[in-house]
Order: structure tokens, then sequence, then C-alpha cells
């Protein structure tokens, strides 16, 4: 149907800034937030944007309230210990806690890609799982922004703890909401 991508094409476009100023609150710019939904525990899980890599200027927020929640254990889904240790040596390094937890073996470094269907995607959410699970909590899983792999991930981890259908996907869309405002009922929320 002619022009019949079109809608598809505006519902996506998506645009965040990273400047603190643009959001209304330090948990939503650093997109940090407690996985909630069927039998997890409260203070058990939580995702955020990268707690070490400032690209997108949220680490030292997010390395925060990681200390603040006192997260034990962290799957990283985007970065090897080499791209860690690069992030820490940075002259613009603001991330004493992730560090520690770092240099005291409580980060499992995976370097996955975003697709979800790879065998290597799969093995390596089967090493972070047992490396979690093998560790005390509280968890902490984030990728570079928190959306993508993150978000997967919390809604494995709340899948298989039970959470309903309508869990996962708010807790998905929450990400959304936060870095690129997109109102909960609008066509691009939907």
């Amino acid at each position: 149907k002619k022009a019949g991508y079109r809608d598809e094409y505006l519902i996506h476009q998506l645009s965040r800034t990273n400047e603190r100023a643009d959001y209304a609150s330090d948990e939503i710019f650093a997109n940090f937030r407690e996985v909630k939904g069927g039998e997890l525990g409260t203070g058990a899980l939580y995702r955020s944007s990268s707690p070490v890599n400032n690209e997108i200027a949220r680490a030292a927020y997010a390395d925060k309230f990681v200390s603040a929640c006192g997260v034990k254990a962290v799957m990283n889904l985007a970065d090897n210990d080499d791209m860690i240790r690069s992030y820490i040596a940075a002259e613009d390094f603001a991330s004493p806690y992730y560090r520690s937890l770092f240099e005291n073996g409580g980060i499992k470094a995976l370097n996955l890609g975003v697709d979800f269907r790879a065998d290597e995607f799969k093995a390596g959410i089967a090493e972070g799982l047992r490396f979690l699970a093998s560790n005390p909590g509280p968890y902490l899983v984030h990728c570079n922004e928190g959306k993508d792999r993150a978000g997967f991930t919390s809604a494995l981890l709340g899948a298989l703890m039970g959470a309903s259908y309508d869990e996962l996907v708010k807790d998905y869309m929450e990400t959304y909401i936060n870095y690129y405002h997109v109102e909960e009922g609008s066509d691009q929320y939907n």
C-alpha cells in the first residue's frame, strides 16, 4: 500500500538528550529503577543505563543509585573487562562504587550485541544468570542506555519470576517514557 510504512516511520521517530536538566529526576535521567513483578522481592533487582561508561553522561548518576541500593552483583551486558578498565582510566570517570564492585569480582562483563536470537547472546545470558545465581544480591542488569539488552534481560527475569505480560510491558516501556518522553497510551507507546 502506498505510504503504508509512513505511519510506522513517524511513530519510531524518537529523540533524547544527554542533558540532566531535560529530565524530571536523577533516577529518570539514569534510567535507574527497581524491576518489579511476579515474585520478585523488593530491593532484589535493578536496571539502569551504564554506571561506568560515561558516553551518554549518565554513569555517575547510575553509580550513585547502585551504591545507595547496595548492589552486590552486576550483569554488564555491553562491555568486556578491558572496556571497563578503559572507562575507569578515563579523565571523566566518576563511578567509585562500580570500580569497587569490579575490583572485587562483583561484575560479570558479557559484551553482548542486541541480536537476542544469536547463539552468542543466548550463551552470554546463561553465563550472566549463572553469575547472578552464584552471588548474593541485590543485583543490577545494565547495558549502555538500559533499554534494549537490559530491557530484554529484565523482562526475562521478570517472566521467570511470574510477572504478568502487562507488568513486563510496563517496565519495558518505562524507558521510552524516561528517555524519549513517549506518553503512555499514545500511538508511539502502543
